[in-house]
């Protein structure tokens, strides 16, 4: 994570407002006014370099700098005045020591960013701006969401114990993101049962719905940018990065079926390995691998079906359910059958390095005509600004 220029002095100077400064109440033990964490926009780093790959350009098409949205909406923000803390931002330290204390048990709590801005009180900053790498590679983004994963529920307790002092807003914030972890494997049911109850043409029909709910928030994107946020961008351009968000989305979409079998065995995993840990045998509840770690496993075909093997499995049962029931909508089923047990092939392929968009190829001639317009542009300030 790099900040931009004068990122922490912005943070320093929101926080230091007597509007935002936190006020503690002793008795209650809680932050009743201003806020103790500034949560800044996290934006995803240009894909450039030798790792640049195609899984990362899809997935962070969105990236870098953008000169042209100055902010960004959040509703928990813009509504209710609480922000989401997701783990990189600027601390009260004092207030955010009162509010903590003796609040979370030791050695209990993975994903501690959302409980600790929802007990001290955090804001959202959207014009001061982070930047963030990220992942390369899908194994390295799989690990890290099975990890985001298992914290998320083990939050369980502070969900459902009035005790825990956790706003109602927050535990709503939590809930939405158990449903977020859910997600994927009923996805991925009601795909199966859609091949296994319908026969042909309204299980294609039925798949074809599934396919289009995963367009929602890319259309979103796309609409909201149809108009240009600035006079200064010409029309050409603004069009043309409109065109590149449409590849891009469908490219999103497209990948998202693709490895949602995954995505829904990985989901499970780390929902029956959370409650397990956190009920039965309270062990290894810090588990914890970080990314250059995940970055060091294996980048070939044998790895990516060795951690994907789950796809597989999914893939097959997929298959056989309908069959078995002898459903005309075991056509449709094959089609998405081999597309998952092919999906670790594909995520080794997308995880490779690739040539960016961000990689110019220039001639001699024009290294040459650009190298004389640096020095005669260095030549003017060594001129007339130096002493």
């Amino acid at each position: 994570t790099r900040t931009t220029r004068d990122a922490v002095s912005s943070l320093v100077g929101k926080l230091a407002h007597p509007l935002n400064r936190p006020h503690f109440d002793p008795v209650k033990r809680v932050v009743t006014a201003g806020y103790t964490i500034l949560q800044p926009r996290i934006t995803a780093s240009l894909t450039s370099g030798d790792d640049a790959s195609f899984f990362q350009r899809v997935f962070s098409a969105n990236r870098g700098l953008d000169p042209y949205v100055f902010a960004v909406s959040d509703v928990y923000q813009d509504v209710f005045g609480d922000g989401s803390f997701t783990g990189k931002g600027l601390y009260h330290v004092d207030a955010f020591e009162a509010a903590l204390k003796n609040r979370i048990d030791e050695n209990t709590i993975l994903s501690h960013d959302l409980l600790e801005g929802a007990l001290s009180r955090a804001a959202l900053v959207t014009d001061v701006e982070l930047v963030e790498d990220y992942p390369t590679r899908y194994s390295v983004d799989a690990s890290r969401h099975h990890r985001w994963a298992r914290g998320d529920w083990q939050l369980l307790g502070y969900i459902f114990d009035p005790r825990s002092g956790v706003p109602a807003l927050s535990r709503w914030k939590m809930v939405d993101n158990l449903r977020r972890s859910v997600t994927p494997i009923f996805w991925v049911m009601a795909c199966v049962a859609g091949w296994t109850l319908l026969p042909f043409t309204q299980a294609a029909q039925w798949q074809a719905l599934m396919i289009l709910s995963l367009f929602m928030a890319p259309t979103f994107d796309i609409v909201n940018g149809i108009l240009p946020k600035s006079g200064d961008q010409t029309p050409r351009g603004h069009f043309s990065a409109l065109a590149r968000d449409t590849v891009f989305g469908t490219a999103l979409v497209a990948l998202k079926v693709l490895l949602m079998a995954h995505l829904a065995w990985m989901m499970g995993d780390a929902i029956i390995r959370t409650i397990y840990r956190l009920f039965v045998s309270r062990q290894n509840l810090l588990e914890w691998r970080t990314a250059s770690q995940a970055a060091k496993g294996g980048n070939d075909l044998a790895a990516y079906y060795g951690m994907m093997y789950g796809a597989v499995i999914i893939g097959v049962v997929g298959l056989a359910i309908p069959v078995l029931a002898d459903s005309t909508g075991a056509f449709v089923a094959f089609f998405f059958a081999i597309f998952w047990i092919a999906s670790p092939a594909v995520a080794c392929w997308i995880s490779r390095s690739a040539e960016t968009e961000d990689r110019l190829r220039i001639s001699s001639a024009d290294i040459q005509v650009l190298r004389t317009f640096a020095r005669r542009t260095w030549h003017y300030f060594e001129t007339f600004v130096t002493p």
